[in-house]
């Protein structure tokens, strides 16, 4: 099989008798316009010469299709951004544009064509982790073999490898916050202090009422500290639950 397309010899790309791939750009110019390391995209030529499907690396939107075809993992959130940038997608795959930008209903919620971003931001957080996870492993394994070389080089890179977690956490969280996937603990702790309130205070009420018409010898204080008992008795899970840390208002 042919893996060198007219397409992609038009583009520039070429192969040497030896099996060799050449693209017009380096891998290093390449890993700056996607936003990659120059061993990425080597790894991107190498799955594409295995599965017979050079990437197109010159066309981001064509770079999509062949990802999903070729690839495992969702498309790198840095070639969305890229297609989503072009003004006409369909001019150069030949297919209709795909949606990448964020598009809401009449209601003003996300609709499902913009997962995308979700999901390409999910990976990338996946993918950092498992960056700085392996650094790390790399870099333990330097300081107990006596490379402080070898050591500094990966203490650099699990450096590195964190930050860039931490940002993709930011993201990915921000992503979430926007679609209503993800709610602070704060913003959930007013709306159940609130939802609670009311209910204590009707349970309270009611109580009074019961001990009033059941009780009428007991004193208004005494009547009032038996409800506030068994308000207490009855709200005791949700009071020492996960948020209930000031919870209710004072009786």
């Amino acid at each position: 099989m042919d893996i060198l397309t007219d397409d992609l010899a038009a583009a520039g790309i070429r192969i040497s008798p030896s099996g060799r791939v050449t693209y017009p750009d380096s891998y290093v110019v390449y890993g700056e316009r996607f936003g990659k390391k120059p061993r990425a995209i080597r790894e991107w030529v190498a799955t594409g010469k295995s599965k017979g499907e050079l990437p197109p690396l010159h066309d981001p939107a064509q770079l999509v299709t062949w990802w999903r075809r070729c690839k495992k993992t969702r498309v790198p959130p840095e070639i969305l951004a890229m297609v989503s940038e072009e003004s006409e997608p369909e001019a150069k795959s030949g297919l209709a544009p795909e949606k990448f930008s964020e598009e809401v209903d009449e209601n003003g919620r996300a609709t499902p064509g913009d997962d995308l971003e979700l999901e390409g931001a999910e990976e990338s957080l996946r993918q950092a982790r498992e960056l700085a996870n392996e650094a790390y492993k790399k870099l333990k394994h330097a300081l107990a073999s006596g490379d402080p070389g070898g050591a500094e080089m990966w203490r650099k890179d699990w450096t590195s490898a964190v930050e860039t977690q931490r940002k993709w956490e930011k993201d990915f969280n921000k992503i979430q916050e926007d679609r209503g996937l993800l709610v602070r603990k704060s913003m959930i702790q007013v709306e159940i202090a609130a939802v609670a309130n009311v209910l204590q205070r009707g349970f309270l009420a009611t109580m009074e009422d019961l001990l009033k018409n059941h009780a009428p010898e007991l004193p208004n204080d005494d009547r009032r500290m038996a409800a506030v008992a068994a308000r207490d008795k009855c709200f005791e899970v949700l009071r020492s639950g996960y948020f209930g840390e000031n919870l209710f208002e004072a009786s």
